[in-house]
Protein backbone atom coordinates (compact mmCIF):
# COMPACT_ATOMS: atom_id res chain seq x y z
CA UNK A 1 0.00 0.00 0.00
CA UNK A 2 2.64 2.43 0.85
CA UNK A 3 4.29 1.36 -2.74
CA UNK A 4 1.02 2.52 -4.77
CA UNK A 5 0.65 5.71 -2.53
CA UNK A 6 4.04 6.82 -2.66
CA UNK A 7 4.04 6.02 -6.80
CA UNK A 8 0.77 7.95 -7.13
CA UNK A 9 2.51 10.70 -5.15
CA UNK A 10 5.63 10.79 -7.17
CA UNK A 11 7.36 10.06 -3.84
CA UNK A 12 10.19 7.16 -3.29
CA UNK A 13 8.31 4.61 -0.39
CA UNK A 14 11.19 4.56 1.93
CA UNK A 15 10.62 9.05 2.24
CA UNK A 16 7.01 7.76 2.49
CA UNK A 17 7.84 5.19 5.50
CA UNK A 18 9.90 7.42 7.02
CA UNK A 19 7.36 10.53 7.35
CA UNK A 20 4.81 8.08 8.49
CA UNK A 21 6.66 6.58 11.08
CA UNK A 22 8.10 10.45 12.49
CA UNK A 23 4.28 11.09 12.45
CA UNK A 24 3.29 8.55 14.66
CA UNK A 25 6.16 9.64 17.09
CA UNK A 26 4.96 13.43 16.82
CA UNK A 27 8.06 14.33 15.05
CA UNK A 28 6.95 15.53 12.24
CA UNK A 29 5.75 19.22 12.89
CA UNK A 30 5.60 22.17 11.36
CA UNK A 31 7.49 25.19 13.31
CA UNK A 32 5.13 27.49 15.24
CA UNK A 33 4.82 30.64 13.14
CA UNK A 34 6.60 33.44 14.81
CA UNK A 35 4.08 35.80 14.50
CA UNK A 36 0.71 33.28 15.66
CA UNK A 37 -2.48 34.79 15.38
CA UNK A 38 -5.02 34.05 17.83
CA UNK A 39 -9.01 34.21 16.84
CA UNK A 40 -11.66 35.51 19.39
CA UNK A 41 -14.56 32.61 20.25
CA UNK A 42 -17.91 33.92 18.09
CA UNK A 43 -21.28 32.67 19.65
CA UNK A 44 -23.87 33.64 17.26
CA UNK A 45 -27.49 33.26 18.80
CA UNK A 46 -30.69 32.35 17.60
CA UNK A 47 -32.40 35.32 16.10
CA UNK A 48 -35.15 36.53 18.17
CA UNK A 49 -38.62 35.75 16.68
CA UNK A 50 -40.99 39.08 16.80
CA UNK A 51 -44.69 38.56 16.84
CA UNK A 52 -46.09 39.72 13.09
CA UNK A 53 -47.14 42.93 13.21
CA UNK A 54 -50.42 44.05 12.16
CA UNK A 55 -52.99 47.07 12.18
CA UNK A 56 -54.89 47.27 15.27
CA UNK A 57 -58.51 48.89 14.53
CA UNK A 58 -58.19 49.72 18.40
CA UNK A 59 -55.44 50.02 20.77
CA UNK A 60 -53.42 46.82 21.79
CA UNK A 61 -51.00 46.30 24.40
CA UNK A 62 -48.96 42.88 23.97
CA UNK A 63 -46.44 41.44 26.23
CA UNK A 64 -45.29 38.30 25.51
CA UNK A 65 -48.34 35.59 25.27
CA UNK A 66 -50.59 38.56 26.99
CA UNK A 67 -52.73 40.90 24.50
CA UNK A 68 -54.74 43.76 26.32
CA UNK A 69 -57.25 45.55 23.84
CA UNK A 70 -59.55 48.23 24.60
CA UNK A 71 -63.21 47.93 24.26
CA UNK A 72 -64.62 50.56 21.30
CA UNK A 73 -66.85 51.87 24.03
CA UNK A 74 -63.69 53.30 25.85
CA UNK A 75 -61.98 55.21 23.17
CA UNK A 76 -62.20 58.36 21.68
CA UNK A 77 -63.59 59.61 18.43
CA UNK A 78 -61.51 59.94 15.49
CA UNK A 79 -60.70 63.06 14.49
CA UNK A 80 -59.54 63.76 10.89
CA UNK A 81 -56.49 63.80 9.70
Amino acid sequence: MVNEVAERHGLKPNHLSTWRTMARQGKLVLPAPEDAVEFAAVIVDPPVLEPPIKKASRPEIMFGAVTIRWKKAHLPPASPL
